[in-house]
C-alpha cells in the first residue's frame, strides 16, 4: 500500500467519521454462459461498483459516502486458457476504452507477448459526495480496491482527467488535483492521458 492506512484511518476519525461504521458494498452482474462460454467481445468485460457506506451501530447503512465504477477485462479464457482477441474485446465499448487499451496490442489483435497481464481494471469514475469530502475517504476506497486485487498479472489503468463540459479554470484545477491523488496512490503516467498501477511487463 502507498499510504500509511492507520494515519489515514485515524485522520478520518478526527472529522467526526467513525471509521468502524464504514463497510464496501461490492455490485456486478454476469451471467454464467456470459463468464464462461462468451461469444459476444462485447460480454467479456463487466463492469463493477464499489461503494462505501456510512451505517448506524447495527452496520445497516445510513449514507452513500461515494463510488468507484470500474471495467474488469480478462485477456484469457478461464475454461480453455486460450487468449481472448483484445481488439474485439475494447472495440466493442467505447473510444475512451479503445484508446487507452490500444497501447497493449500485438499487431495480430491479440495482447502483446510482451506484457504478462491476466486482468485489467479499468477504472472509469470515482466520486465522493460532497459532505465527504477531503477528509480521506478517497485514498481509503481506492487503497481498499488496489489491495483486493493485488495479485500477480493485474493491471489498474485511469484516465485522470476530470470531464466538464468547457475548458475553463475551474477544470484545469480540478485535473491537478485529480493527477495528485493518484500519484499519491502509486500511480504512474503510462503513455499521453493514461495512467497505471501494477507491473505490466
Amino acid at each position: 500500500m502507498k499510504n500509511n492506512i492507520p494515519k489515514l484511518i485515524e485522520n478520518i476519525n478526527k472529522s467526526n467519521i467513525e471509521t468502524w461504521k464504514l463497510k464496501i458494498r461490492t455490485e456486478y452482474e454476469v451471467g454464467i454462459d456470459e463468464y464462461f462460454i462468451v461469444q459476444d467481445p462485447s460480454e467479456k468485460s463487466y463492469t463493477v461498483r464499489v461503494s462505501l457506506l456510512y451505517c448506524d451501530e447495527n452496520m445497516e447503512p445510513l449514507d452513500t459516502v461515494g463510488y468507484v465504477d470500474y471495467r474488469v477485462f480478462n485477456t484469457f479464457d478461464r475454461v480453455t486458457g486460450e487468449m481472448y482477441f483484445f481488439l474485439d474485446m475494447i472495440d466493442s465499448v467505447d473510444q475512451d476504452t479503445y484508446d487507452i487499451f490500444y497501447y497493449f496490442l500485438g499487431e495480430d489483435g491479440y495482447l502483446h507477448k510482451k506484457y504478462c497481464i491476466n486482468t485489467f481494471y479499468h477504472i472509469e469514475k470515482i466520486e465522493i459526495y460532497e459532505k465527504y469530502q477531503n477528509i480521506g475517504l478517497g485514498t481509503l476506497m481506492m487503497e481498499y480496491l488496489l489491495s483486493e486485487h493485488s495479485d500477480i498479472g493485474v493491471l489498474f489503468v485511469v484516465k485522470p482527467f476530470a470531464f466538464l463540459k468547457e475548458e475553463s479554470e475551474e477544470l484545469e484545477e480540478y485535473n491537478v488535483k485529480l493527477k495528485s491523488f493518484y500519484t499519491h496512490l502509486g500511480f504512474k503516467k503510462l503513455i499521453k492521458d493514461v495512467w497505471y498501477h501494477g507491473d505490466y511487463k
